[in-house]
């Protein structure tokens, strides 16, 4: 993947999560769409890949902040506009009914970028579980584990139903007891005998 001309400024994971839902997006899943988009291009608008492989051995150019294609070697109309890709994201969000389209998504890679900006503070672990319980691949998948799936490796594809929710909220709950843990610097001072 490369910049098409000199590199566009990386947009920032409040402006990609912006740029989705002013494109329509779910409002719900925009921590994780900003995440993908991340993960996807480093939120840098004018980046191509003309030889994805799409997962499948073909080969199709995926273009802009979320990387979308439309299946063939020529990249989608006004591809590097952020709010034409954003539009494009959502169209292919929606006829896919959730996440699973992105790669980062079926592979995790989006999860440091999740991860950095709850740590920043820019979203919560609460809107994150929030967004990966609420109607998405996650919750509806039935793919099976891929085959270049190793022990130990999260595969979030692989979850389904029930499994895929409680998961969710358990990693959910250990993330927010993390960042309890890391606020407390020290325990209260003992109160001076009088």
């Amino acid at each position: 993947m490369a910049c098409v001309g000199p590199c566009a400024p990386a947009l920032s994971f409040a402006d990609l999560e912006s740029l989705w839902t002013n494109a329509g997006g779910n409002a719900i899943v925009a921590p994780i769409m900003a995440a993908i988009a991340l993960a996807e291009s480093s939120g840098i608008a004018n980046n191509l890949n003309p030889n994805d492989s799409n997962g499948a051995g073909g080969t199709q150019a995926s273009s802009g902040l979320w990387q979308v294609s439309n299946g063939t070697t020529t990249p989608i109309t006004n591809w590097s506009d952020p709010a034409a890709n954003a539009v494009a994201a959502v169209a292919k969000y929606n006829n896919a009914g959730g996440f699973s389209p992105w790669g980062t998504f079926t592979s995790g890679a989006y999860v440091p970028f999740l991860q950095t900006a709850i740590a920043d503070g820019q979203t919560t672990a609460a809107a994150a579980s929030t967004a990966l319980g609420s109607g998405s691949a996650l919750a509806s998948s039935t793919a099976a584990p891929s085959s270049s799936t190793t022990a130990g490796t999260f595969a979030p594809s692989a979850l389904t139903g029930n499994t895929a929710t409680l998961v969710i909220v358990f990693a959910a709950l250990v993330l927010l007891l993390g960042i309890w843990a890391m606020t407390r610097s020290s325990p209260a001072p003992k109160a001076a005998a009088a």
